[in-house]
C-alpha cells in the first residue's frame, strides 16, 4: 500500500482544516517545502496536495509552490484542487506533477474526466468526497446531487487512474476512516482507490491494509503526532512483501545465487518460459516456443518499461533470452547492455530496484512492455523518469 502524507495549502501557507470547514484552517508547518523534505527524510515517495484556495476559486492559485516541491523535493506529487479544464491538467502534468485529481471538474463534466483519462491514463484520479455518502463540490461547499458509490462506478467506467474517497465527517477527526464507506466501494469498482480522512494511527493503516485499499493519505495525524509515518510507511511496504528496510538485500541474495543452471530448471519446472545463452546466438536452454517466437528476428528486443500505479513511461532497454529468463525467474528487471556486453540488474549498484507486476508482448512479437514498481528515480540522473527532455509540447519545438 502507498502512504502519501498530505499538504494543504491556503494564502501560500501549509493548513489543515477540520470537516473541510475553512474557518477551522490553522497553519501546522512554516514552510511546504520544509514540510515535504520532513517526509521524504522518512521514507516517503508520495505527497499529497491539495490547492485550497484553488478549490474554492475554481482556477489553479498556488501553482509556484506544487512546482517547486515537485522538482526539489524528491517526491512524486499528487495534486488537487482548482483543475477544471485540460489546460490546467496538462500544465502540471507537463511540469512535474506526477499525478491530478479532479472533482468538481469530473462530476460537472463527466467527458472531461474522460478525455483526460484518454491522454494521461493512471495519472488522472477523481475524487469522491462525500458527507453521509452525498457527493460535495466546489472545495466541499456544495452538494453536488450525486450517490457516491453511483458516481465512483461512473468514474471507474471511463478509465480514471484511481479514485481518492474522503469521508468528509472524518477529515481532520482522528476517529479513523470510514471502513463501511470504502467497503462499499471497493466492492462497486475495480480501479484502485485511496482513503482519505479520518487516519489516526498504525491501527487505522493496518484495517486498510486488510481492507484492501491501495494507498493512504495521512494528514492530520502526522501533525498532531499520532502516527509515526517512518512505522507507518515500514507497515505499508510491508503489506506490497517488500519491507523498505530489505529490499536491498534480500534482491541481491535472490540475484547472487540465479545463474544460468537456474534458468533452466526453471524453465524444466514449468514456473516461466526461460532461455539462457550469448547475445550472438541466444544458446544455451531453448525457449518455450511463445517466448523464443520474440527474439525469432533479433538476438537483442526493445522493452519499454513503465510504472505501474502511474502509468509513465520509464525507460527503454534491451532484452536477451537470458536477462528474460532472469526477470521472470526473480520477479526483478535484468536487461543486456549493449556497451559493456553483459547482463544488469537494475538497482544492483543504486539500490532502486524494479519489481515487476506483468510483461506483455505486442503485436509484432518483437518488443516487451514491463510493469514495474519503481523505487526510487529510474534514471541515472536522479529524475524519476529517463524521459525528461520535452522536444514538442502543444504548438511547436522547445
Amino acid at each position: 500500500m502507498i502512504l502519501l502524507p498530505a499538504i494543504d495549502i491556503q494564502a501560500g501557507r501549509c493548513v489543515r482544516l477540520y470537516q473541510g470547514d475553512f474557518a477551522t484552517a490553522h497553519q501546522v508547518a512554516a514552510d511546504p517545502m520544509d514540510a515535504a523534505r520532513r517526509f521524504r527524510a522518512a521514507g516517503a515517495e508520495w505527497v499529497h496536495m491539495v490547492d485550497l484556495d484553488g478549490a474554492r476559486q475554481g482556477r489553479p492559485v498556488n501553482q509556484e509552490i506544487f512546482l517547486t516541491v515537485a522538482r526539489e523535493s524528491g517526491l512524486r506529487v499528487e495534486l488537487g484542487g482548482g483543475i477544471r479544464d485540460m489546460e490546467a491538467i496538462d500544465f502540471y502534468l507537463r511540469n512535474g506533477v506526477q499525478r491530478v485529481i479532479l472533482g468538481t471538474a469530473a462530476i460537472r463534466s463527466p467527458e472531461l474526466a474522460r478525455q483526460a483519462a484518454a491522454r494521461y491514463g493512471r495519472r488522472i484520479g477523481v475524487g469522491i468526497d462525500a458527507k453521509e455518502g452525498r457527493v460535495m463540490v466546489e472545495g466541499w461547499q456544495s452538494e453536488g446531487g450525486r450517490d457516491y458509490l453511483e458516481l465512483a462506478a461512473e468514474m471507474a467506467d471511463l478509465g480514471i487512474g484511481c479514485l481518492v474517497f474522503t469521508d468528509i465527517s472524518r477529515d481532520g477527526a482522528l476517529t479513523g476512516p470510514n471502513l463501511a464507506a470504502l467497503g462499499a466501494l471497493l466492492a462497486r469498482v475495480s480501479c484502485p482507490v485511496i482513503a482519505s480522512g479520518g487516519v489516526r494511527d498504525l491501527a487505522d493503516i493496518r484495517a486498510l491494509i486488510g481492507l484492501g485499499t491501495q494507498g493512504a493519505i495521512c494528514g492530520k495525524s502526522l501533525y498532531a503526532g499520532t502516527l509515526d509515518l517512518g512505522a507507518a510507511l515500514e507497515l505499508a511496504a510491508a503489506s506490497d512483501g517488500v519491507g523498505t528496510a530489505g529490499v536491498e538485500a534480500g534482491t541481491e541474495a535472490r540475484m547472487a545465487g540465479y545463474s544460468a543452471a537456474d534458468a533452466s530448471a526453471d524453465a524444466a519446472a514449468g514456473d516461466g518460459a526461460v532461455a539462457t545463452g550469448d547475445v550472438s546466438d541466444g544458446g544455451g536452454v531453448e525457449a518455450a516456443p511463445e517466448l523464443a517466437e520474440y527474439f525469432a528476428k533479433a538476438p537483442l528486443i526493445p522493452a519499454i518499461v513503465v510504472e505501474d500505479q502511474t502509468g509513465e513511461v520509464l525507460m527503454l532497454a534491451y532484452m536477451n533470452q537470458e536477462s528474460l529468463a532472469k526477470t521472470l525467474a526473480t520477479g526483478y528487471t535484468w536487461f543486456y547492455s549493449r556497451s559493456r556486453a553483459c547482463l544488469w540488474n537494475k538497482g544492483a549498484t543504486s539500490g532502486h530496484y524494479q519489481k515487476v507486476k506483468s510483461v506483455t508482448g505486442d503485436c509484432d512479437k518483437d518488443t516487451l512492455l514491463l510493469r514495474v514498481d519503481q523505487t526510487g528515480p529510474a534514471c541515472h540522473t536522479g529524475s524519476h523518469s529517463c524521459f525528461f527532455r520535452p522536444l514538442y509540447v502543444g504548438n511547436g519545438l522547445e
